[in-house]
């Protein structure tokens, strides 16, 4: 086997690879064997002629490629008692899914409900913001990223990635993901797969209980863990205990730091959702050939010594959705359909917060300030007459100080309101912002437009606490 990389193809001859392996390798095209694509992406950077760039393996005629999955050998008879997974997030379905491939059936509790019932429950959130607290976007079987349309990239490099990326496939997720630079599946079809995930566990004596909320560990006279107790005094005993509440477990975490676990302040981001017409980042990123190759995307940064605005999780074709878990607070997430059909595109424009410059050794400050800023997008939202309506403002009149300009028609299910977003956000996040849009829109000419939109407020890109662990 041979690997290949940095072999670039225009994207209306993207079936001659194979062609173009032969002339790399400077042999007859019936010396090559099976390609097998590893990575693609694309340059687009000549709009006349986008390229897709391939990283491959090539086999010899009648060599059989060999496989990423890791060989495990699963204990013939596990004697110890049940563990148990706290969450059915990514990090509680996946824990489950090793141990059952080392022959260990779990016990998995999540305090939301199953999909379809729980996809009932967000759809009344967002028609008419009827909010149920311990089953709504982020509490739930898939957790959070279900109603984030399965993008798959990350930042980190990581030997796991690829087996993460089959075990979807396994599940029905479409094949490109494994290659592809932005691996998408779509919320429609991400529901499919995890449904799948789930009586994958079953079929292998794992037990999933929804609707049930785990209120506290139970812990002997040595502080060790024997199970957990759930929110009607039930006890279920455990030799081990697998946390994987997610990031907006705040009810948990306070239990838990007051039954004396470890719990401190992490960094996270925080910001809003800039919102485009989908035809505008088409014609600034890909010219005429976005009708050949689809929604354009995009992902922007900008430094300047301690200024950092970045966007990320960037949903081509998609929405803008209310995503909170508290009937006082306003968060939102985008996510988009497999499709990505809609006419807008938006993505997260975000400023980190770091838990060092906040004052003081609570664990809990960057959840506070979190907290805070999500209950004054509430406040704004509903003084200027929403109900359940997301609090935005036009860009433009956000650069200019402009105040309540009228909106245009946004993505959101839930609807917007106009709002001064000055008086939602921190100072930091509206210097930094103020900051970097200029610099945005050189890079992408139109990212300043009259129909720009940014919504707030995007706070909850990661866990603002960190549950610390040792080596073992």
């Amino acid at each position: 086997m041979k690997r290949l990389t940095q072999i670039r193809l225009p994207v209306d001859r993207s079936h001659r690879l194979r062609d173009a392996v032969a002339k790399r390798l400077g042999v007859p095209l019936d010396d090559v064997g099976e390609v097998r694509v590893i990575k693609r992406s694309l340059d687009a950077r000549n709009k006349r002629r986008p390229v897709h760039v391939y990283t491959v393996e090539v086999y010899e005629p009648g060599e059989v490629p060999g496989t990423s999955r890791e060989t495990r050998i699963a204990p013939k008879n596990w004697k110890g008692s049940r563990p148990v997974i706290v969450g059915a997030g990514p990090a509680g379905l996946f824990a489950a899914l090793r141990l059952g491939e080392y022959g260990i059936p779990c016990l998995l509790l999540e305090q939301g409900a199953e999909i379809r019932k729980r996809s009932v429950h967000v759809a009344k959130f967002w028609k008419r913001g009827e909010l149920d607290r311990w089953s709504n976007v982020c509490f739930g079987e898939g957790g959070a990223g279900l109603f984030s349309d399965g993008k798959l990239n990350t930042r980190i490099r990581s030997p796991h990635i690829r087996y993460v990326l089959d075990r979807f496939v396994d599940f029905g997720a479409p094949p490109d993901i494994r290659y592809v630079n932005n691996p998408h599946v779509g919320s429609d079809g991400l529901r499919r797969v995890i449904r799948r995930a789930g009586d994958h566990l079953r079929a292998r004596g794992c037990e999933l209980w929804f609707e049930t909320r785990v209120e506290r560990l139970l812990l002997d006279g040595s502080r060790r863990v024997e199970g957990v107790q759930l929110a009607g005094g039930e006890e279920v005993e455990a030799g081990q205990v697998i946390l994987a509440p997610g990031h907006s477990a705040r009810l948990l975490y306070r239990t838990l730091l007051e039954q004396g676990v470890a719990i401190g302040a992490k960094d996270f981001a925080m910001g809003v959702r800039v919102e485009h017409p989908q035809v505008l980042i088409d014609r600034v990123r890909l010219g005429r050939s976005a009708e050949q190759l689809g929604p354009a995307e995009y992902r922007l940064t900008y430094q300047r010594d301690d200024v950092r605005v970045y966007t990320f999780c960037m949903c081509p074709g998609g929405y803008v959705v209310s995503c909170g878990t508290e009937p006082d607070g306003v968060v939102i997430n985008g996510m988009s359909n497999r499709r990505r059909s809609t006419r807008w595109a938006n993505a997260a424009l975000v400023v980190p917060v770091s838990a060092a410059d906040i004052p003081g050794d609570d664990p809990f400050r960057c959840l506070e300030l979190q907290r805070a800023v999500e209950r004054r997008a509430w406040e704004a939202a509903r003084a200027a007459g929403g109900r359940h309506a997301l609090p935005a403002q036009r860009l433009e009149a956000f650069l200019e100080g402009a105040g309540e300009a009228p909106l245009p028609r946004v993505s959101s299910p839930s609807g917007a309101v106009a709002v001064d977003l000055e008086e939602v956000l921190p100072d930091f996040v509206t210097r930094a912002l103020r900051e970097a849009l200029p610099v945005f829109d050189r890079r992408m000419r139109g990212f300043i437009s009259r129909d720009a939109v940014m919504m707030a407020v995007e706070s909850r890109t990661s866990s603002p606490v960190r549950l610390t662990r040792d080596r073992t």
